[in-house]
């Protein structure tokens, strides 16, 4: 795509925050507990913190 690896990383956490329950308001689909635990990787984490 063009883009290095932390800038994508930083977009992952960007839509994990924006699409949380954006697909089902409850949360049960899946797709909620993927978006709480995105931010939490270690490589989204060093990408957020620098």
């Amino acid at each position: 795509m063009g883009y290095d690896q932390a800038t994508m990383l930083v977009y992952r956490a960007a839509y994990s925050l924006i699409s949380a329950n954006a697909y089902d308001p409850t949360g049960q689909d899946g797709h909620f507990a993927w978006c709480v635990a995105a931010p939490n990787g270690a490589d989204v984490a060093k990408a957020l913190l620098g």
